[in-house]
């Protein structure tokens, strides 16, 4: 068989198969939302504790919940769209302050879909009125000030009801900002609760005020001693699904399996996916990996590691160490952030003992890499893409009318970074392209629904051409699903 044959024939065995697995197991979207840096070190981490738990889901689920994606620091910008979402997760501040307050029509239309909603910690508080029924809608209830309280105290928790939500999930205790006496549903309605427990009497210490105390409050719990919800799930009518979730102030509580269990079971079942028969089996965290992509705060200084560690049982940062291709393909959406710039973004990976990563280009230079190769003379060709899927991103026009582009990379100086950038090809025949290859003179390029082979026989860096034409051989084509 030749050359051409046998990858015709490995591309079509490879298309078979992945075409099987994402028919047995439909592939769900969830996006996680995450909130503006707030309080103190390991408090109200929204942006670590989001890329922990969309890592975790993906690192438990990968064909499953494989297409997750997060946005940090706020709202996504205007022009996102939410196109095939499933699940969408806030982990912010709320109050008055809640990004929810100024999107409750986005995100109504989208509960109207079906789409599930998840709301995380200080995320279930929203003001009385409009938003407050919107989340009474949404999830089956709500944060509600002079009302609700929220009191750091012990939870424990040792019976859990027959829901999906619950599999898998053994009793546990756990100090955090357990908010309870929710607002919910006339007559709960619809609504199921997941985390209960009685709050001790110490947890209603403080006077009153809008979260700390009140009549209704202090009778339900000193005088009536009644059971608090502190996590719920709610059914909405037409199928869409929500979940509150009151715990998650102090970062270091996401390393207590059965605390993360209950919220990827949540995600999941708001997603209508299938929750596993012994939940959401993540593996276990690290401290490293806790402490990756916490939001630039003064570290106090009695901070001690190790007892921490010590505290939580977790395991030593080498015990638990992960391979890139074991993440999945995670989607994290930086919304311009200062704070998470390229140099930055290079503190955060997880490097297997014995290498080292060091920056080697970066935006604006580059940008949405797809892919990569690296030919004899060690230059980086790469898929430099843009023009993903615009049109279904509701865009008014290809953010690169010229096409997408292939560089080639070069580092002359032999410092470790890309000091020379070259346009091997750009068209729009190759708009997304995810896949290359070079071969000596052959470069070849998987974009839309073709396999392209060019040439650059001279061996400039740019693809050969012809009386103003571009050299270039169809390998194999006919792929439905083009950019998807």
């Amino acid at each position: 068989m030749n050359f051409t044959r046998f990858l015709v024939s490995l591309l079509a065995l490879i298309a078979c198969s992945q075409a099987a697995t994402l028919a047995q197991s439909p592939s769900k979207k969830v996006v996680f939302i995450a909130g503006k840096p707030s309080h103190g070190y390991g408090a109200h981490e929204h942006n670590a504790g989001c890329q922990l738990l969309c890592r975790e889901l993906q690192l438990a689920m990968p064909v499953a919940f494989g297409n997750c994606e997060v946005h940090l620091n706020g709202w996504p910008s205007e022009s996102y769209s939410f196109d095939g979402t499933d699940c969408i997760v806030m982990y912010c501040d709320g109050g008055v302050k809640h990004m929810a307050n100024e999107h409750l029509a986005q995100i109504d239309a989208l509960a109207k879909k079906g789409i599930g909603i998840v709301c995380v910690h200080y995320g279930v508080e929203v003001p009385k009125g409009e938003s407050g029924d919107k989340f009474l809608d949404w999830i089956g209830g709500y944060f509600e000030p002079h009302w609700s309280v929220n009191p750091h105290w012990d939870g424990k928790f040792e019976k859990f009801p027959d829901h999906p939500i619950s599999r898998g999930v053994q009793p546990f205790e756990i100090n955090d900002e357990w908010y309870y006496h929710m607002r919910f549903r006339e007559g709960m309605q619809g609504v199921t609760p997941i985390l209960v427990a009685l709050p001790p009497a110490s947890s209603l210490s403080r006077p009153d005020g809008p979260h700390s105390g009140n009549p209704a409050v202090r009778k339900s719990v000193l005088e009536d001693k009644t059971p608090q919800v502190m996590a719920w799930a709610a059914d909405r009518p037409g199928g869409g699904r929500g979940f509150g979730f009151t715990g998650g102030h102090d970062h270091w509580n996401w390393s207590e399996p059965n605390f993360r269990k209950v919220v990827l079971n949540a995600i999941v079942w708001c997603a209508h996916g299938e929750v596993p028969a012994q939940g959401v089996e993540s593996p276990a965290v690290t401290l490293k990996q806790l402490e990756a992509n916490m939001d630039p705060k003064n570290k106090p200084a009695n901070f001690d590691r190790e007892k921490l560690r010590e505290k939580f049982k977790l395991p030593a940062d080498e015990a638990n160490a992960r391979n890139v291709q074991a993440q999945g393909p995670r989607t994290v959406v930086n919304d311009n952030d200062p704070k998470h710039r390229a140099d930055s973004a290079v503190a955060n990976l997880d490097v297997a003992p014995g290498l080292q990563a060091t920056l080697f280009a970066a935006e604006p230079d580059v940008a949405n890499i797809t892919n990569i190769d690296i030919d004899a003379s060690g230059r980086v060709w790469a898929c430099d893409v843009k023009n993903y899927r615009w049109e279904k991103r509701k865009l008014p026009a290809a953010p690169r009318p010229e096409g997408d582009r292939i560089l080639v990379l070069e580092d002359t100086d032999g410092d470790g970074k890309a000091d020379k950038q070259t346009v091997f090809y750009q068209g729009r025949d190759i708009d997304s392209a995810h896949g290359i290859c070079v071969l000596g003179n052959r470069v070849i390029v998987s974009a839309l629904d073709k396999v392209q082979v060019f040439y650059d026989d001279n061996s400039d860096l740019k693809a050969d051409a012809a009386d103003g034409k571009v050299k270039c051989d169809v390998l194999f084509s006919g792929i439905g699903g083009a950019q998807h």
